[in-house]
């Protein structure tokens, strides 16, 4: 939730990108951020790709070297507190 550490996150996607087959790559839709101004937006984007996947879980990473453990951990707190009710909601 909030402005994402562009940096930080373009680096990581550079790391992905080098050992993901180039046909996975090709099904990459940006950067795959599933963030957002605020958590209702957070919820619609996930709610979205789930039911577009068909997915019955998903698997959700707020590591991003550069980005403290004290940050990550609180987009954690605000992932369980905010957006899982919303996302319930939308999916249900």
């Amino acid at each position: 939730m909030g402005e994402p550490p562009g940096e930080q996150v373009e680096r990581q996607v550079d790391v992905y990108r080098s050992y993901a087959k180039e046909d996975a790559q090709q099904r990459w839709q940006g950067d795959q951020l599933a963030g957002g101004a605020d958590t209702s937006d957070v919820a619609a984007t996930l709610a979205d790709a789930t039911t577009r996947a068909g997915a019955d879980a998903l698997n959700l990473r707020v590591q991003v070297p550069g980005v403290s453990p004290e940050a990550a951990r609180a987009q954690i707190v605000r992932l369980g507190d905010e957006v899982l009710h919303q996302l319930r909601n939308a999916l249900a």
